[in-house]
């Protein structure tokens, strides 16, 4: 069981760092002349400012789905 929630949790937290670096390189601009170090910055500097967001965002996504599958577990156990 505890193998299985730590794997969970790990998949949640990869999604989150994911959607919230989407978002962040959805932030930046297309045309912009900055080198790639000042690029870079500016993405990691967006990118730990969506993910609040992105966490949320997952949660909210997530919460449905894990609840179905609690209530489902339960009912199969009874």
């Amino acid at each position: 069981m505890k193998r299985e929630l730590a794997r969970e949790a790990m998949n949640l937290v990869i999604v989150t760092s994911m959607v919230s670096l989407i978002s962040a390189y959805g932030q930046m601009g297309a045309n912009g002349t900055q080198g790639w170090l000042f690029k870079s910055k500016l993405l990691g500097s967006l990118w730990i400012d969506s993910l609040p967001g992105a966490a949320g965002l997952v949660l909210m996504l997530m919460i449905p789905l894990y609840a179905v599958r609690f209530l489902l577990n339960r009912r199969a156990k009874a």
